[in-house]
């Protein structure tokens, strides 16, 4: 896992705004809280709309695929039918995170996170990262979190540019 520390939200948005030109070059996922989740949608229609644009899965092997997926994340399956205001910090996040997962990107991009999880949550997105962690997973958050990650997780500190340029290739 890596993590990208910034400075601004300006930094921030230019990160962004370079990003998404590279998604249209290779696959990359993303879970910010600027990526809204289409509220008369339920939590099964959000998760399976993004990746249903790009490929073609049978309907019942995706709905069995997100059950698995929900339990394996301690997430009860009855929030399938939810819609996003009935869900805390936490289903949200992993909802994001299904989202981009079932999009099959090359990575998953992971922006300004911290400032949405307080105590309990913010233990389970730890939790969430040291367990199920990967070298695919990139974070894009503030300098003024890093000791806060230090202390929770695991991960190697990389400069933007020389990662956008060694890993995504440009």
């Amino acid at each position: 896992m890596k993590i990208i520390f910034l400075e601004t939200l300006r930094q921030l948005n230019e990160c962004y705004k370079k990003l998404n030109e590279k998604s249209r070059e290779m696959r990359l996922g993303f879970v910010w809280d600027r990526l809204p989740l289409i509220s008369n949608l339920s939590v099964l229609e959000n998760i399976m709309l993004p990746s249903g644009y790009h490929d073609s899965l049978k309907v019942k092997n995706m709905v069995d695929k997100i059950r698995d997926e929900l339990k394996r994340y301690n997430i009860n399956e009855n929030i399938l039918h939810a819609r996003r205001n009935d869900l805390d910090a936490f289903q949200m996040f992993i909802v994001k995170f299904l989202q981009a997962k079932f999009y099959n990107p090359e990575y998953i991009i992971f922006i300004n996170l911290l400032n949405l999880f307080v105590g309990e949550e913010e233990r389970k997105l730890f939790d969430f990262f040291r367990t199920y962690g990967s070298e695919k997973f990139v974070i894009l958050d503030y300098n003024g979190y890093e000791s806060i990650y230090r202390k929770n997780i695991k991960y190697e500190r990389v400069e933007f540019y020389q990662w956008v340029t060694r890993d995504l290739k440009g």
